[in-house]
Formats: C-alpha cells, structure tokens, sequence
C-alpha cells in the first residue's frame, strides 16, 4: 500500500528526520537497545486508530515499521 511504503521509505534514515517531518510521537518505548516510536492516527467518525510505529536502534537509525489497529 503507499502507506506501508512511505514507512519502508524511512528504513536507514535517522529517527530525527522522521519526527522533524511528523511531530513528535504519541509516545516512545524501549524494547532492549532499540527505541520503537508511536504515531496514532484516529478517524474521527467512527473513532477507529491506527497506530504507526518506527522502530529505531541504538545509533537513531530506523531499521523496521509497523502498523497496528485500524489501518
């Protein structure tokens, strides 16, 4: 989908570039040494969400997404 490749489109650039791009992310959690970044997208109809998360290792380089909800 373009979604999902407009996320694969971010693998290997620094997490800065995402958040000066999107804002700052609903919230951040670190899993081990990597960092995974958390964007929710709701409708505002029917109240469903999407979350878009970038995971981030331990140098801020983006090394996988997710989505997850309602997408």
């Amino acid at each position: 989908t373009p979604v999902s490749e407009s996320r694969a489109s971010w693998l290997g650039t620094p997490i800065n570039e995402a958040i000066i791009q999107w804002g700052t992310p609903d919230s951040s959690m670190d899993i081990g040494q990597d960092k995974v970044y958390t964007w929710k997208a709701c409708n505002k109809i029917g109240g469903w969400c999407c979350n878009y998360n970038l995971i981030a290792d331990s140098n801020g380089t983006i090394v996988n997404y997710t989505e997850s909800g309602a997408c």
